[in-house]
């Protein structure tokens, strides 16, 4: 849907949270290439998404721009809603299916 609506330059996408902190671990010093924005599931092999958001918490004072994470989940359940907004570095959190209004709407409200 991001792509069929060309709303970013570069997409990467990562089925397992670790290997995604790495490659953020790696180009720290290369903000051309780190997210501006991260949709992250809960639920992934290896590492949760709770676990990639304690990770993040840390990493953050070293990233070098701004960053929007948006968790993506198939549960509108209250507790893992409440939880996610423990987490400063959480932007929002928005239940699965996403719509092309929702995927047009987070292009058009920069950091």
């Amino acid at each position: 849907m991001i792509e069929r609506h060309e709303i970013a330059e570069k997409i990467s996408s990562f089925q397992e949270a670790d290997v995604a902190l790495d490659h953020i671990r790696q180009h720290l010093e290369q903000p051309q290439e780190l997210p501006d924005m991260i949709l992250l599931d809960l639920n992934m092999p290896v590492m949760d998404g709770w676990e990639f958001l304690d990770e993040m918490t840390l990493l953050k004072p070293l990233y070098p721009k701004p960053l929007r994470i948006y968790i993506v989940s198939s549960s509108p359940d209250e507790a893992d809603i409440a939880r996610a907004k423990t987490y400063e570095i959480v932007t929002g959190y928005l239940v699965k299916p996403l719509t092309s209004d929702i995927i047009l709407s987070l292009a058009q409200n920069p950091v």
